[in-house]
């Protein structure tokens, strides 16, 4: 199959299919040719910067098909969507094959660079981020777990950063959520209450700038603050968060149980 070709017929839509298409063909494409040709079709920074809005999802949804995700989240999708846990097996199942996707992606950041196109690589690390992510939890060996762990947590500092440096809203608190719900998913309840109140904290910041308001995940981290604060903890974040709130975030504060 000719990548480039289909790249060009496919664009970012149908969801970001393009991902699936070259996941399914490595290793056997040019990389070099694919990874730039994918790079040039990404925003510039002067589109995304400066908190302009813009709809990242068709961005997203290529990243995360690079993968050969069929369902968004990897493993968290027991606490982000419940009542899909039932495609929780299938949703990782082929991280087997990730090594090729991580060979691809090297140069995929190596190209993201050579172009200055900071919007790829603050999704690139949100979305390794995730993928380590994914490791640190099906991971049974210890070494490997903490070697996950620690990429994880890097990936997604290295995300935050970027978004913070050129104001792309949506990374400088959103990052915080995902952290925060990984850490739950491994039992760490102490890194995962930090990050989630980060991501609070830094949302509550940014919510003037904010496209949308991320109604869903704050109500899964408060759900989750509830489960691991203690009752007089909890209402002191609910408290402090309804101070800041404003518009749809206000309404989701008020409506909170």
């Amino acid at each position: 199959m000719n990548i480039i070709k289909e790249a060009n017929k496919l664009g970012f839509e149908r969801n970001g299919h393009l991902g699936y298409v070259i996941f399914e063909s490595l290793p056997n494409i040019d990389y070099q040719a694919v990874a730039s040709h994918i790079v040039s079709m990404f925003p510039s920074t002067i589109e995304v910067s400066d908190f302009k809005p813009f709809k990242q999802h068709l961005h997203t949804s290529f990243m995360r098909k690079l993968f050969g995700l069929s369902d968004r989240n990897g493993v968290l999708l027991s606490i982000t969507h419940p009542n899909r846990s039932e495609g929780l097996a299938s949703n990782c199942c082929r991280s087997q094959y990730w090594d090729h996707v991580f060979d691809f992606v090297q140069i995929l950041e190596d190209e993201f660079l050579k172009q200055k196109k900071h919007f790829g690589l603050i999704l690139l690390n949100e979305a390794l981020g995730h993928r380590y992510g994914d490791l640190y939890t099906l991971s049974e060996d210890k070494e490997d777990k903490e070697e996950y762990r620690s990429r994880m947590e890097d990936h997604y500092w290295q995300s935050f950063r970027l978004a913070k440096d050129i104001k792309c809203v949506k990374q400088i608190y959103v990052v915080w959520y995902w952290l925060g719900c990984y850490y739950y998913k491994n039992g760490e309840n102490d890194q995962a209450k930090q990050n989630l109140v980060r991501f609070l904290k830094n949302f509550g910041k940014h919510q003037d700038h904010a496209r949308v308001v991320p109604v869903e995940k704050i109500k899964i981290a408060f759900k989750i603050l509830r489960e691991i604060c203690s009752i007089e903890e909890y209402n002191v974040h609910v408290t402090v968060n309804r101070k800041r709130s404003r518009g749809k975030y206000h309404q989701t504060m008020k409506n909170l149980r």
